[in-house]
């Protein structure tokens, strides 16, 4: 009876205690392969989750860079400010100015809406570096629009303005 025989045969721990292979300890499936010349199947523990992780960290990675590039090489940064008790005030994007990477300097860029304390929306107005640019909206306490106007590089092309009213209190320009 050959060597490897014999280690087969003579299992580690009896079959009815072991949650391992019919395998004893001490042949691992690289050496059953090795001294049979068989393919094993059994896929050792340490690499069942290789693939996995390596996709995670690929799809992180590359969310990771376009979310640089975008933020970075673009300049637009997302912002938003609260009030006190977390509800959001206002949100939007900023775009910082070219020339100034050490102390950046950022105005207002694309949509940007402001909210009341109960969270409805007050106002959208659009930017374009810093210039109104695009459709510009203010609603009152009713929920009506008080002000809609269009603007083109900050100059007004149009707009209409609801007449004078206990509505129109506080809104302003």
């Amino acid at each position: 009876m050959s060597a490897v025989a014999v280690l087969i045969s003579i299992p580690a721990m009896s079959p009815k205690h072991s949650r391992q292979s019919h395998l004893p300890a001490t042949v691992t499936p690289t050496a059953a392969r090795a001294t049979t010349g068989q393919a094993s199947t059994a896929v050792p523990p340490s690499s069942r989750w290789r693939r996995p992780i390596i996709a995670i960290c690929l799809c992180a990675g590359m969310w990771g860079g376009w979310f640089a590039t975008y933020r970075y090489v673009t300049g637009i940064v997302p912002h938003e400010r609260r009030y006190a008790d977390g509800k959001i005030y206002e949100r939007g994007f900023l775009k910082r100015q070219p020339g100034s990477l050490f102390s950046p300097a950022y105005k207002q860029h694309g949509a940007w809406e402001t909210y009341d304390p109960q969270g409805r929306t007050r106002s959208h107005t659009e930017y374009d570096d810093g210039a109104l640019h695009g459709r510009r909206q203010e609603w009152g306490d009713q929920g009506r629009i008080i002000r809609d106007e269009v603007w083109e590089h900050g100059r007004l092309i149009s707009g209409t303005v609801a007449g004078s009213g206990p509505e129109n209190a506080g809104a302003g320009s």
